[in-house]
C-alpha cells in the first residue's frame, strides 16, 4: 500500500507481491495411489472432513505407474511435497523448503500441465489439488528484495507439542518464541543485500535464550534502524 501510494502503476508494469495462504497436504497421499517404496499392502487415506479440501471426498488415483505417465518421474517429489505440508496451517511460511526437493519443483509443475494436457488424469480436479502444493513450494524457496512483517507471538510454554517439535528441529536459536522464528525466517528469504523489517518485541535484544540468536543475526547482517513505538 505504501508503495502504491507513491506509485499508482507499481502493480501494474513491474512489482508484484507475494501472497500466499499456506495449504495443508493431509488426505492427498492417496493421490498418488500406493506408495512404491513402503511395504507391500494397500494404503488407504480417505479424505476427511477436517481437510483443507473439504469439497473432495472421496479417493482420486493419478495414472502413475506407467512409464509413460509424465507424473512417472516426479512421483517422489509430490510425495515429498505432501509429506512436507502435511501440517502447512499449523507451520505456515516457516516451512523450509529442502534445496534438492527446490531443485525439482520446475519439474513438477511441467509434468502436472502436461497431465493435464493430455487429458490423462481421472479427474482435472486432481492436478488442482496438487498444483497450490507446488506454487507454494516455490514461494517459499525463492528470494526477495523485501520481507516485511507484524510476526505472531507465542512463547514456547504455549506451544502444542507438535509446533514445539517442529521448531525446536528448525529454529533452536529462535525456538522460544514465535516472532524470533519469523525474524530468522525472513532473513532466509532474502536476496542479497535484501531488507528484512519486522514489527516485534524486544525481548529477542537481550534475553538469554536469544543469545546465539543475536550473535549470527550480528555476525552475518547489518541492521540499519531500530524504531521504538510507545502505546
Amino acid at each position: 500500500m505504501k508503495a502504491r501510494a507513491d506509485d499508482r502503476c507499481i502493480f501494474a508494469d513491474r512489482i508484484q507481491p507475494n501472497g500466499i495462504a499456506i495449504q495443508e497436504s493431509k488426505g492427498l497421499e492417496g493421490l498418488l495411489g500406493p506408495d512404491p517404496a513402503a511395504a507391500a499392502g494397500v494404503v488407504e487415506s480417505p479424505f476427511s472432513d477436517g481437510d483443507l479440501f473439504p469439497e473432495t471426498r472421496r479417493q482420486l488415483t493419478l495414472t502413475t505407474r506407467s512409464k509413460e505417465s509424465p507424473l512417472a518421474a516426479v512421483e517422489p517429489c509430490l510425495r515429498e511435497l505432501i509429506k512436507l505440508f502435511e501440517h502447512g496451517k499449523t507451520f505456515g511460511s516457516l516451512i523450509c523448503v529442502p534445496p534438492e526437493l527446490a531443485a525439482q519443483l520446475p519439474a513438477a509443475r511441467q509434468s502436472i500441465e502436461a497431465m493435464v494436457a493430455k487429458g490423462e488424469l481421472w479427474e482435472h480436479r486432481a492436478a488442482e489439488l496438487l498444483l497450490p502444493l507446488v506454487r507454494q513450494a516455490e514461494t517459499l524457496t525463492a528470494n526477495y528484495d523485501a520481507v516485511v512483517a507484524n510476526p505472531p507471538y507465542m512463547g514456547v510454554k504455549a506451544m502444542s507439542l507438535e509446533l514445539k517439535t517442529f521448531t525446536g528441529q528448525n529454529y533452536p536459536d529462535s525456538k522460544s518464541d514465535l516472532f524470533a522464528m519469523f525474524i530468522e525466517r525472513g532473513f532466509d528469504l532474502l536476496k542479497q543485500m535484501g531488507s528484512n523489517a519486522m514489527v516485534t518485541m524486544q525481548g529477542w535484544m537481550f534475553l538469554s535464550p536469544f543469545e546465539e540468536m543475536r550473535t549470527n543475526l550480528l555476525s552475518t547482517h547489518t541492521i540499519n534502524t531500530f524504531t521504538t513505538i510507545r502505546v
